[in-house]
């Protein structure tokens, strides 16, 4: 919602000769008008809404929701992991700003962790305990919201594929983990535990290897 779809520089999108780029617009919604407001400058993104200027992207993100359509979504499929994680990313981002919230705090904590284990001349096991507890903290939200929407997708997905399939094949979206989970009740747990199996190796290897919050998404069609 903040970015261009085919160019990665916000460069790219201002006037020849001009500076700045501004794009406003207002939305009529259930619960009433909203004004949203962007502008590209040198010094960054400003964003607002109902003229208020928003300290945190997350807070802008979320107002109004869209839904592209483009030929690369068929690389959703077939491309890698990776796209499929963004996509997941921005989606939820949309839905749940507490999504964008909870992410960008655990991406934090991972890298206070990991400058602590490369600059640190001594470990205290205590701090990364800390740092660990954090890491669990925002780690299971993160998996929980992703899990919770892959769930709606996946309903919603299975509609849509049986009408086109004419009811001959069945969709199923599988959420894999780098957390070897049986039970997503025990999530907390499995968290812990890999995390206390990973620091020996963390602590050799000078960062955090293992990544909890990775996945690898399973579109199957099954007749």
């Amino acid at each position: 919602m903040t970015r261009s779809h085919r160019t990665r520089s916000d460069k790219d999108l201002i006037y020849f000769s001009k500076d700045t780029l501004k794009v406003s617009g207002q939305l009529v919604k259930q619960t009433g008008k909203i004004s949203l407001e962007i502008d590209l400058t040198p010094k960054g993104r400003i964003t607002k809404v109902n003229h208020l200027k928003q300290s945190k992207l997350s807070d802008y993100i979320g107002n109004m929701n869209i839904v592209l359509f483009a030929p690369e979504d068929l690389q959703l499929i077939k491309g890698a992991p990776a796209l499929r994680r963004k996509f997941v990313d921005i989606e939820l981002g949309q839905i749940k700003p507490i999504y964008l919230s909870d992410l960008s705090h655990y991406h934090h904590v991972l890298k206070q962790r990991n400058t602590y284990l490369k600059t640190a001349k001594t470990i205290d096991e205590t701090f990364l305990t800390v740092l660990d507890d954090q890491l669990v903290e925002f780690g299971c939200r993160i998996m929980q919201h992703r899990i919770e929407f892959l769930k709606k997708l996946e309903y919603f997905g299975q509609q849509k594929h049986l009408e086109l399939s004419n009811n001959l094949e069945n969709l199923t979206i599988k959420y894999c983990s780098s957390i070897r989970l049986s039970d997503f009740n025990k999530l907390e747990e499995a968290f812990r535990i890999a995390l206390k199996q990973s620091r020996s190796r963390d602590l050799f290897k000078k960062l955090l290897e293992l990544v909890p919050i990775e996945m690898i998404l399973l579109f199957i069609s099954m007749i």
